[in-house]
């Protein structure tokens, strides 16, 4: 998580306003070589947001949606692709395609995460191999390896690397065949929940990024009147926590604080705004906050920018960024930014839990290396969830 902080927190224009930048992440604490020996007690902020996350109702959320919670999640395969007009023998593939000193990354990423390099390392050099012909627009030899790589790589099981190449050939497979949409058995608002929960019981980044986002906001809370225009709001779970600190610091016989959420997402997400409004106006309601949620369709934000937020000028206003506003925009990334410049809110916040900035800077090089940055970031994060997965069955026997 990267945050930009202005020297002053103010909606008003700050042409020279300078910028400084707080690595928080918590990639980087993981892979320190030298960590931080664990604190005698754990900040009240913090239990507070677990109870909030972990207490969530999410039978009833999802009773709500009037969905059925279905804990089997179907394989979906992606292998019906048009006949290639010039067939390729899988053998000849190979004498195009020297193997060079790049692939030392290769071996270093079997070596790292301890797996058999014979056993291993074929079906990682036919992916990297792929991706390569992606670079030099070999699309019809990509074609033949990942097909042939299709037969070996059937399902996502296995060791942590083997199950990212799985998912990593699919995107590729995806990419030739032009289908770049996430298959609806798999997008659902039920799978989404239960996903969720499933990823923050067991890995410490969702209550990360929610803990230190939501404390940065806090921090430049100028005044009882608080808009957070977020670009990612998911589920909307980590304005509960928030929402709890808000009421808690509130003074007694104090106006009534306000908090205004603007939320800009895709017109696809209109069962879960929904809920989100419903969800947060009524656990604001209980807590004697006043919380307003307006939202904001993607496309209607791409034509004419911030015009489409409403802004009140005694309000402290926060910016909450991800990967996913960046992957919408494409090239209009860089007239965003100067909007949200000019805009000079009290306070940006770059959460980055997809390990993007690290893959954006190999994918600079190359698509090649930033495949093979990207494959060794989520097996990382795979052997994480593995990791918290055994350690609480052994704690639990």
């Amino acid at each position: 998580m990267r945050v930009p902080v202005p020297s002053k927190p103010s909606n008003a224009a700050l042409p020279n306003a300078g910028l400084c930048y707080e690595p928080t992440s918590v990639l980087d604490l993981c892979r320190s070589p030298s960590p931080s020996p664990c604190p005698a007690t754990v900040p009240l902020f913090e239990l507070e947001d677990h109870a909030a996350l972990h207490t969530m109702d999410w039978d009833s959320i999802m009773k709500d949606l009037g969905l059925h919670d279905d804990s089997v999640f179907k394989t979906i395969h992606n292998n019906d692709f048009t006949p290639l007009d010039h067939a390729l023998e899988f053998s000849d593939v190979y004498s195009n395609l020297a193997y060079d000193s790049e692939n030392a990354t290769l071996d270093q990423l079997v070596v790292t995460h301890d797996f058999n390099h014979n056993d291993f390392t074929d079906f990682i050099e036919d992916l990297i191999r792929a991706a390569d012909c992606f670079d030099t627009r070999q699309l019809q030899v990509a074609h033949v390896i990942l097909e042939h790589l299709n037969q070996r790589l059937r399902s996502p099981g296995g060791k942590p690397l083997q199950r990212a190449a799985f998912y990593f050939k699919e995107a590729l497979l995806s990419l030739l065949s032009g289908s770049n949409r996430t298959p609806p058995g798999l997008s659902s608002p039920v799978h989404c929940i239960r996903a969720f929960k499933a990823f923050s019981g067991i890995s410490p980044i969702p209550m990360f990024s929610i803990f230190t986002t939501n404390q940065i906001v806090l921090d430049h809370a100028a005044s009882s009147f608080m808009h957070v225009i977020d670009f990612d709001i998911g589920l909307g779970i980590h304005y509960a926590s928030l929402i709890k600190e808000i009421a808690d610091k509130a003074p007694p016989a104090a106006e009534m604080p306000v908090l205004r959420i603007t939320a800009v997402l895709p017109e696809e997400f209109s069962v879960e705004s929904s809920l989100v409004s419903d969800n947060l106006n009524q656990f604001a309601l209980e807590l004697g906050i006043r919380v307003q949620i307006e939202f904001v369709p993607l496309r209607t934000f791409e034509a004419i920018s911030f015009k489409a937020v409403k802004l009140v000028g005694c309000e402290t206003s926060a910016v909450l960024l991800s990967p996913v506003i960046f992957r919408h925009l494409g090239n209009a990334a860089a007239a965003f930014l100067a909007d949200l410049r000019r805009l000079s809110p009290g306070v940006v916040v770059f959460v980055d839990g997809e390990g993007s900035e690290e893959a954006a800077t190999a994918s600079a090089a190359s698509f090649r290396c930033g495949v093979l940055s990207s494959l060794e970031y989520y097996t990382m994060m795979l052997e994480s969830l593995d990791a918290s997965t055994t350690a609480g069955e052994e704690g639990s026997g």
